[in-house]
């Protein structure tokens, strides 16, 4: 009799309880996070005049090397928090459209082992690191199973353009009390971002895991504080004053708030970082009062060294702005307005 064949294999994670015992944030920790989510929906509902700039790689890859992006983030902000609200991108999982490295979490070592567990506690690790040096952090949360070892430590959230269809990270938003970001989908689509935006706000139902790991089910309350972000399509741009308006409009009609933010990466600037500059010196100068933010890719070095040669100080995914950059045009505009 033949033996049936397995294709797969599963590794147990360590409980999420362990995970918190040996990375856990302390009271101080939990309020300076409190704030910072309040502070970013204030912002983005337009109670503040203060412009949010979410900055950072396009995704980690290397803990050293983002602990020194991370400190001159920090010089920076300090300096022009009076107009300027950075929070630093921590993505620590890649969408991929096909195939590739799926981030720190799923892929530490940028090898194919997939030792999930070291990623989880690095990233926890990395995640409290920044918390301790008040850094607010956001991050695209992609898989609703790992959402739960992460989610303490973020400012704000975001719903990437390939998922942002899926109910499943809608039901995620929802069960989420942090302000959400749902970007454009792939296609350019704004209609298909703010019918997430209404998923996300209504109550749902779904499973999740408590903090034994057990799967469990989930009643949500619904996320009241999610806000639209244009990010371009795979063939144009779309922070132009058209998109604007219809999604101004759009938003408006479906009773929600009508502020968004622009992403310079990604579709509006075809993965250029020459023109992810421009879009980034050119809404800061001059924008609608209904963009109260901008995301923008930025590392230690510009452009990316790509996944087969890492390097420590470039992106191994999207290029990013390089650091100088990134503080020049920032520094331009601080001192302009």
């Amino acid at each position: 009799m033949n033996e049936k064949k397995s294709f797969s294999k599963s590794t147990n994670l360590p409980l999420l309880k362990t995970l918190k015992s040996e990375t856990p944030l302390n009271q101080e920790d939990i309020d300076f996070i409190e704030k910072q989510r309040n502070e970013i929906t204030d912002i983005l509902k337009g109670k503040s005049d203060t412009f949010l700039l979410i900055i950072g790689p396009c995704s980690i890859h290397n803990i050293e090397g983002i602990k020194e992006y991370a400190e001159k983030l920090k010089k920076l902000s300090t300096a022009i928090s009076v107009k300027f609200k950075i929070v630093m991108r921590a993505h620590l999982e890649k969408p991929r459209t096909i195939s590739g490295w799926k981030g720190f979490i799923i892929d530490p070592l940028l090898n194919n082992s997939y030792d999930i567990d070291s990623g989880i506690r690095q990233s926890r690790e990395l995640l409290l690191y920044l918390t301790k040096k008040r850094i607010p952090l956001a991050t695209e949360f992609l898989d609703p199973m790992i959402c739960p070892f992460i989610e303490e430590f973020i400012s704000l959230g975001a719903i990437g353009a390939r998922t942002v269809e899926s109910p499943l990270q809608r039901q995620m938003a929802s069960s989420l009390d942090i302000p959400m970001i749902f970007k454009n989908s792939t296609n350019g689509s704004v209609d298909i971002a703010i019918n997430g935006i209404l998923a996300a706000r209504e109550p749902q139902h779904s499973l999740t895991i408590d903090e034994d790991n057990r799967l469990t089910i989930q009643h949500t309350k619904g996320n009241k504080n999610s806000f639209l972000a244009l990010r371009g399509s795979w063939n144009n741009s779309n922070y132009n004053e058209e998109t604007i308006q219809y999604s101004v409009k759009k938003l408006s009609l479906k009773k929600l708030c009508n502020n968004i933010l622009v992403d310079c990466a990604h579709g509006n600037c075809s993965k250029s970082t020459k023109t992810q500059a421009l879009i980034l010196k050119d809404i800061l100068s001059n924008h609608s009062p209904h963009i109260k933010g901008l995301m923008v890719e930025s590392y230690l070095e510009e452009g990316s060294s790509g996944e087969s040669t890492p390097s420590p100080s470039k992106s191994i995914t999207d290029p990013c702005l390089g650091w100088d950059t990134t503080e020049k045009i920032i520094l331009e505009a601080y001192l302009q307005n």
